[in-house]
């Protein structure tokens, strides 16, 4: 069944996939990460060697409209904006990192350095951002940068997520539909296939029907 449920849903999630496009990030965005992406972009756990890190971690996108904006500001500062790097990650859509780092809220902003990452906590407003990222974060102590998880883990979670938007797509989308119904179509004419196959072998048996090479013939013994 679970076979079943793969070889329905891989089709529909890659149409869905290539029907989004590649975005282009306009210049003076902030970088979109993802779960995928995170980790080697950002080296957050492994040392930090790519750079500086501001992150946005939004759970909601109207919610943190604000804070995106003050951020995009920020990065226009000639003196921040070559030092830092700035990023965004929807973690409604990347459940794995938004368990890594709690994202309960509607957002959280964190910066990786010093191999530590420093929550921003103070007043929303391009001076208050300014001043922490400045050398406001060494108010902080720093919190340990929490791994990814296993392999496995993330495993599963990427099954879901992708059955998720097949799943989707397929409810929304007529060729979606189709390719079900064959897979469907297919997946019966298999199994009825089967089972017929097995029914004319058990009634040849029962009925003791020679087979078609005919019957054995022994050796004579030698006198």
């Amino acid at each position: 069944m679970l076979l079943f449920t793969l070889l329905c849903t891989f089709p529909a999630l890659l149409l869905a996939e290539s029907s989004e496009g590649n975005g282009h990030m306009p210049e003076g965005d902030l970088i979109e990460l993802t779960d995928k992406t995170f980790e080697h972009d950002t080296q957050a756990y492994t040392g930090q060697t790519t750079g500086h890190w501001l992150v946005l971690f939004t759970a909601s996108p109207e919610g943190s409209r604000h804070v995106e904006a003050l951020m995009r500001d920020l990065k226009k500062d000639e003196k921040v904006g070559e030092t830092l790097l700035m990023a965004k990650v929807d973690v409604a859509k990347n459940l794995a990192t938004q368990k890594r780092f709690g994202v309960s809220e509607n957002f959280k902003v964190i910066l990786f350095r010093d191999r530590k990452m420093f929550i921003y906590e103070d007043d929303l407003t391009l001076e208050s951002l300014r001043k922490f990222v400045t050398g406001g974060f060494l108010n902080q102590a720093g919190l340990k940068v929490p791994r990814e998880s296993a392999p496995i883990e993330s495993f599963m979670e990427e099954l879901q997520k992708g059955y998720r938007v097949a799943l989707s797509f397929v409810i929304q989308s007529p060729l979606g539909m189709s390719i079900c119904g064959v897979l469907v179509a297919l997946f019966a004419y298999a199994v009825t296939r089967s089972i017929l196959g097995l029914d004319v072998k058990q009634t040849k048996v029962r009925r003791g029907l020679r087979p078609k090479h005919g019957p054995i013939r022994r050796k004579a013994r030698a006198s």
